[in-house]
C-alpha cells in the first residue's frame, strides 16, 4: 500500500471544524473512517473540493447508533447501497460503509459489507478515486496505483475497463468526463477507450437512464477543455450512439458555455432531457449562429448577451461587452 500526506495548508475542507467533529464520533475503537473519492482525488490535483465523502469499516445501521449518540442529524439516503448522510452546521456528510459486490446487472449491484479496504477499492471505478485519507491528511492509496496515475494525469479503470464497464454501464460516459476534468490534454488510455468504443455498442447500455447521460453529457461539455476527448469521441464514432449527427467544429474553441459548445458538435438533442430553459437556449445559439447579416447589437436585443457574446466571438467581430448587455435588456419603443 502507498502513503503520501496531503498539503494541509492547500486543504481547507480537511481542518473545517464540522469535517473534524464528524471524523471524531466516526472514529472509535471499534470503527475506521477515512475521506474516500473525489475529495481526495482533487486535493491531490490542486482542484477544487466541494463534496466530502466517508468510507467506513463498519455497517450503516451501526453508523446510525455512532451519529445518533453524538447527537448528529443524518439521513439514510441509500441505506439500500450502505450510505447515511450526516449533516453538520448546514454541511453534507455522505458515509458509506465498505462493500464488496455480490452481483451486478450493468446498472444496479447487489452489495455485501466488509471491513477490508482493500475489497472495497477494487468495487470502484477508476484508479484515482480508489484512494483514502484519514483527519491527519495521510493518503492511503490500497491498491498502490491511483496515486501514480494521477501524477501522470491518466484515467484508468481499476483491472479490466471492460469489467468494470459490464458492473456499471454508465462508466463509460464517466470515464470520457474523467479524462477531459482530470487527464493528460490529447491522451486517453488506450485499453480504456478501446473498451468503451465497443460497450457503448452493446444493448446493455441502453439501460443507462437518459437522465444520468445528460447529466454526464453537461458534466463532459462543463469541462475547460473537453475537445480533445470529443475528437477520440468522434473518431470512435461513439457520440453517434447518443446523437444522430455529429460535427467536428474549430470554433468550439471560442465558446465557454457547455450548451453552446453542444451545439457547435451535434444537431439535435432529442436523446438528451433539458429543462426548458437550456433547450431554448440551445434552439437559440443555432439561430444565432446563422445571423450574419445584423449588428451586434440587435443579435444582443433578439437572442441576449451570452448567445451573441459567443457567436460574435465565433465570426470574428468586434463588439462592446457593456453595449451588448445594454441591449439586451432594450425595449423597442413601438408597440
Amino acid at each position: 500500500m502507498t502513503i503520501v500526506y496531503l498539503d494541509i495548508t492547500k486543504s481547507q475542507w480537511l481542518r473545517e471544524p464540522s469535517t473534524q467533529t464528524i471524523m471524531s464520533v466516526l472514529n472509535t475503537h471499534s470503527s475506521e473512517a477515512r475521506f474516500v473519492g473525489g475529495c481526495v482525488r482533487n486535493s491531490l490535483m490542486d482542484e477544487p473540493v466541494t463534496d466530502i465523502d466517508i468510507a467506513i469499516n463498519i455497517p450503516p445501521n451501526d453508523v446510525i447508533t455512532l451519529l445518533q449518540n453524538a447527537n448528529i442529524q443524518f439521513v439514510p439516503t441509500g441505506l439500500k447501497y450502505g450510505t447515511v448522510t450526516a449533516v453538520i452546521e448546514g454541511k453534507a456528510f455522505e458515509i458509506t460503509s465498505l462493500r464488496r459486490d455480490i452481483r451486478t446487472d450493468g446498472r444496479h449491484a447487489v452489495v455485501d459489507y466488509t471491513d477490508n479496504w482493500e475489497e472495497d477499492a477494487q468495487r470502484r471505478d477508476f484508479t484515482i478515486n480508489a484512494l483514502y485519507a484519514d483527519m491527519l491528511g495521510r493518503v492511503f492509496d490500497p491498491l498502490g496505483e491511483g496515486i501514480l496515475d494521477i501524477d501522470r494525469r491518466i484515467i484508468r479503470f481499476i483491472g479490466s475497463p471492460s469489467d468494470r464497464i459490464s458492473e456499471d454501464y454508465l462508466r463509460i460516459l464517466r470515464f470520457y468526463r474523467f479524462s477531459a476534468w482530470y487527464g493528460q490534454d490529447g491522451e486517453m488510455d488506450e485499453t480504456a477507450r478501446a473498451a468503451c468504443c465497443k460497450k457503448i455498442k452493446s444493448e446493455n447500455f441502453q439501460k443507462v437512464s437518459t437522465e444520468r447521460i445528460t447529466d454526464e453529457i453537461r458534466k463532459l461539455f462543463k469541462a475547460k477543455n473537453p475537445w480533445f476527448v470529443l475528437k477520440f469521441m468522434i473518431e470512435d464514432r461513439s457520440l453517434t450512439h447518443l446523437f444522430k449527427d455529429v460535427f467536428f467544429d474549430e470554433s468550439f474553441f471560442q465558446v465557454s458555455d457547455w450548451l453552446h459548445r453542444l451545439a457547435l458538435v451535434v444537431s439535435d438533442v432529442e436523446t438528451l432531457r433539458l429543462s426548458k430553459k437550456e433547450l431554448n437556449k440551445f434552439n437559440s445559439f443555432k439561430k444565432a449562429i446563422r445571423e450574419t447579416s445584423i449588428t451586434p447589437e440587435v443579435l444582443s436585443w433578439k437572442y441576449g448577451y451570452e448567445v451573441a457574446k459567443d457567436v460574435l466571438n465565433i465570426q470574428g467581430k468586434v463588439f462592446n461587452s457593456e453595449t451588448l448587455q445594454e441591449y439586451e435588456s432594450y425595449k423597442c419603443p413601438v408597440t
